[in-house]
């Protein structure tokens, strides 16, 4: 027998093919990091280097259509894992909003790399500030397929007492903030990589902590809360479990009224001045004509709930349309009536209804089509909603209610729009419904 001793020479096949795969790995590991920051999630502070595998393939890898593939797997990965929900309402709406969006996410960091490349580093980075900004202002503000679920501002929803300064800057700050962050988190792992602990390695880190703290902590302390008490009434606010697609379904109505007056009834008392109910808790196949809700004779539960409780108001959605007598500029015609549909809510009380509101911020696709997407409109109308289009209000007229609450409405994403809600709040609001 040979005393030769054979060693195993190491595979390294699967040594290469990770080597091969480590960039879409690094991009994969950035769009979970995201996801993993975003509420609901208690891991908030992830957002704050988040975006640096993006940073450090761009840095490593030459080709831009490589790094916009790259991006585009980072933004894919963040965009179905945080709103994989849409599904739920449409798959094909589903599919157009994951892909669409995630391709806009991907222009800023394409500019970036584009601009460090010809203006230097430095440039670069703030170019990255702002092409980012300025994509999200355009995608925030209403032209046409406005989709601000992921404006990085919002991944503070369950922390709002580190970011009371929103008052003076908006969800931008946010996302100016969260950008900077991750900027000098990156620059902070150059630094050490290339010279370790040098004295510019902790000038940088003492550059990211200010960063953090200011914010955080001495901004909101310089922001005093103002207590301002509306009324000596309670409110009732009533969501009862319904499956939307049953709640719309042809013969419902009368089941779903019911579940809403039986539900707010277990806790009406002689206090309650308020009741509210969801968006479209009013719905009806062919609509609810403003003008005649005291005629139809589908809405008497609805009267004699009012009538039992005449002390209080009720706030509820509403799905509506008004008749007009000739043509608007935003009217539909049908067998020679104009009207006008609206998703809306109704504010109102055992004597009739005081006042209306038309949703204005409306859902791309579903609720209204942009001008450069009308020739989808057959399509469109797959996913159950109106190519035609509601009708929107243009002004945030705040809803006068008898007890003292100056109701700014907000229905469906209409919420997550700052400077919008701001506006009520500019009208004398003192309740965001």
């Amino acid at each position: 027998m040979s005393g030769r001793m054979h060693l195993a020479r190491p595979d390294l096949t699967s040594f290469n093919n990770m080597k091969r795969f480590s960039n879409l790995f690094t991009a994969i590991a950035c769009g979970l990091l995201l996801f993993a920051a975003w509420p609901v999630s208690p891991l908030t502070p992830l957002i704050f280097f988040a975006w640096v595998p993006l940073l450090w393939l761009e840095e490593k890898v030459k080709s831009r259509k490589k790094f916009l593939g790259l991006t585009y797997v980072t933004m894919f990965v963040w965009n179905v894992s945080t709103t994989w929900w849409i599904w739920n309402a449409s798959a094909p709406g589903a599919v157009a909003a994951f892909v669409a969006n995630s391709f806009l996410m991907c222009l800023p960091w394409l500019g970036y790399k584009v601009t460090k490349k010809w203006l230097g580093q430095n440039i670069g980075y703030i170019s990255l500030l702002a092409f980012w900004i300025c994509f999200e202002w355009i995608h925030l503000n209403d032209w046409g397929l406005s989709w601000p679920w992921l404006t990085l501002g919002n991944v503070f929803a369950t922390h709002p007492e580190w970011v009371q300064w929103y008052e003076f800057t908006g969800t931008s700050g946010g996302s100016l903030w969260v950008m900077s962050s991750n900027l000098l988190v990156f620059i902070l792992i150059k630094e050490y990589r290339a010279n370790g602990r040098s004295s510019a390695y902790f000038k940088w880190m003492g550059s990211w902590l200010v960063l953090l703290l200011i914010p955080a902590v001495l901004l909101n302390r310089l922001i005093s809360v103002k207590k301002n008490p509306v009324s000596t009434t309670n409110i009732v606010v009533v969501q009862p479990n319904i499956d939307p697609y049953e709640k719309v379904s042809t013969g419902s109505f009368e089941e779903q009224l019911n579940k809403l007056i039986v539900s707010a009834e277990k806790q009406i008392n002689a206090e309650t001045g308020l009741i509210i109910w969801p968006e479209t808790a009013l719905y009806m196949p062919n609509g609810i004509n403003e003008g005649e809700m005291k005629q139809n004779f589908l809405l008497n539960p609805f009267w004699a709930f009012l009538q039992r409780h005449p002390q209080a108001s009720l706030f509820t959605g509403i799905e509506s349309f008004r008749v007009f007598e000739k043509p608007t500029a935003s009217s539909q015609e049908y067998n020679g009536f104009h009207f006008e549909s609206y998703n809306g809510a109704v504010l109102i009380d055992s004597s009739g209804p005081s006042a209306f509101y038309h949703k204005s911020m409306l859902v791309p696709g579903v609720e209204t089509l942009p001008w450069f997407l009308k020739f989808l409109g057959k399509w469109f109308d797959k996913f159950g909603g109106t190519t035609a289009g509601y009708t929107r209000q243009a002004e945030r007229t705040v809803l006068n209610e008898k007890h003292g609450y100056r109701i700014a409405p907000a229905i469906c994403y209409e919420s997550i729009y700052g400077d919008f809600m701001r506006r009520y709040v500019k009208n004398g609001a003192n309740l965001i419904v």
